[in-house]
């Protein structure tokens, strides 16, 4: 947008109705292939996200008004778009929100910890659970591997079968599945591992399991059901 306004302050001219418009049209464009991407994908974005919809029309109209020239204007929906979206975080940087003292399940899994503290977790599902357990400071086998910890993946696959698909760098994330670990790389950068909590690994490393979905196995008891934004969250101890 900047080189936009510049070469148009130039050249001292303004776009075009039609150009304006179309440059209004591409940039809504972009916002309703977002919207299907994560409604789609079920994401809890937009049902976290409170101004998503404001933004969206003052990006567009930010885009309509430089192309006509009229900047300052321009410039001030841009500015309050931006406001709106990260406000919370910069420049305090505080997170959108703390997730062991903001939400009913990190204050569930914090009071576990204070008891267990030694407890081993796995997150099973989107990459809220993982961001959850990793921030609330559980031992957890979710996380993001620079370097793969032989300690961890000797519990996870002892017989190295899977090696050549955890031995990465990658985000590691779980999904129910039955049987002893299986490991597959869905993309590159990320490690997918099934759990079954009556398997050999999660009887003997495994002491509790946050779930975005129901686990039902006769290995899980439920210890707490919250609903947080636009996820039900489920915390089950592993017997």
């Amino acid at each position: 947008m900047g080189v936009a306004v510049s070469r148009l302050d130039r050249d001292r001219v303004r776009a075009r109705w039609w150009v304006a418009l179309a440059g209004g049209l591409v940039a809504g464009a972009s916002v309703v292939c977002t919207w299907y991407a994560l409604r789609h994908g079920q994401e809890p974005a937009l049902a976290a996200a409170a101004h998503w919809k404001v933004v969206s029309v003052l990006v567009v109209v930010a885009v309509v008004l430089v192309a006509l020239r009229l900047v300052v204007p321009g410039v001030a929906a841009l500015l309050v778009a931006t406001l709106l979206v990260g406000l919370g975080v910069n420049p305090l940087y505080r997170g959108v929100f703390e997730l062991p003292e903001d939400t009913k399940a990190g204050r569930a899994i914090e009071a576990i910890e204070a008891k267990d503290p030694d407890a081993q977790w796995v997150g099973v599902g989107t990459t809220v659970q993982t961001a959850m357990l990793v921030e609330s400071g559980v031992h957890a086998f979710n996380g993001v591997q620079t370097y793969p910890p032989e300690e961890m993946w000797r519990e996870i696959d002892p017989t190295g079968r899977y090696e050549d698909a955890w031995n990465r760098l990658a985000n590691v994330n779980w999904t129910l599945g039955s049987g002893e670990p299986k490991v597959t790389n869905p993309v590159r950068d990320q490690v997918l591992v099934t759990l079954d909590p009556c398997s050999s690994f999660a009887q003997r490393h495994v002491q509790y399991v946050l779930s975005d979905t129901p686990v039902t196995s006769t290995c899980a008891v439920q210890v707490g059901d919250y609903r947080q934004g636009g996820l039900d969250l489920h915390i089950y101890r592993v017997r």
